[in-house]
């Protein structure tokens, strides 16, 4: 399995970088992409690595934030299959110096280049040999903060994001890998979804944005001492909302990996 980071929100390297996140696959015989990030940057950060998407057998959307779907719209489509969540084109919005602004998917359908055939689901699904999407996470547990909305009638009321979802990759031995775009569901209801569904299997690798970039210490240090004594995830690769000074206390505590835009990884 070849992992290669197009669009991130920190890089170490020279190629260009952007609040915005986007994941090349290769599993199998497959060539996937996992987000599109902000803009066109993961085209350009793909070519400069050799990577032709063109060749794309299918995109996966972990959910509908600006940040990771808005780089569609300059993507040339050639009939692949779009896996979403079927919310995922609700509108939404983010509060910002009290102005409520569209946070969501920024562009419409029928104006994508090429043919782009969406499917969409709702619960586990199967969409490959070996590749699942979560669906909705229950949230059984705490949740971390935010500040979207939705938008229900003339009124803003918090949206819990139910769109967003997880990636899953089941490995030989019992293994899983799992990509989170964002983790709005929180970790401890991530985690225990992914021990109900997925049972006795480990997490080889976790390549997780963890929206933990905003939390106070205290709560950062919450979130990677769960993280750490939970005894599911062998690796954690932190990347995008994760936040840098995170990252790295996840890199030294954890002995995880801070992720950089340009990164390449073979599991």
């Amino acid at each position: 399995m070849k992992i290669a980071i197009l669009a991130n929100s920190y890089s170490t390297s020279i190629m260009p970088t952007e609040w915005g996140l986007s994941i090349y696959v290769e599993f199998g015989d497959k060539k996937i992409l996992i987000d599109a990030g902000i803009g066109g940057l993961f085209l350009v950060n793909a070519q400069q690595m050799g990577l032709n998407l063109s060749k794309l057998d299918y995109i996966i959307l972990t959910h509908s934030h600006y940040d990771h779907t808005g780089g569609l719209s300059q993507f040339e489509f050639g009939g692949q299959k779009v896996f979403a969540h079927k919310e995922v084109f609700r509108d939404r919005y983010s509060l910002r110096d009290g102005k409520y602004e569209s946070s969501g998917i920024q562009w419409k359908r029928e104006d994508l280049k090429g043919e782009a055939n969406f499917i969409l689901n709702e619960e586990l699904t199967q969409i490959d040999k070996g590749v699942y999407l979560s669906g909705s996470i229950p949230r059984v547990y705490g949740t971390p903060a935010n500040r979207f909305y939705e938008k229900v009638g003339d009124e803003f009321v918090p949206d819990i994001i139910e769109d967003e979802q997880l990636v899953v990759f089941e490995l030989p031995r019992n293994e899983l890998v799992v990509f989170s775009g964002c983790t709005h569901f929180g970790v401890q209801n991530m985690t225990e979804f992914i021990r109900d569904k997925f049972p006795n299997k480990k997490v080889k690798a976790l390549f997780a944005g963890l929206h933990i970039c905003g939390l106070g210490n205290e709560q950062q240090e919450q979130v990677i001492k769960y993280l750490g004594t939970c005894g599911l995830y062998e690796k954690i690769y932190s990347l995008h909302c994760t936040g840098e000074e995170a990252g790295w206390k996840i890199q030294k505590k954890l002995k995880g990996v801070l992720v950089s835009v340009g990164d390449v990884y073979e599991i």
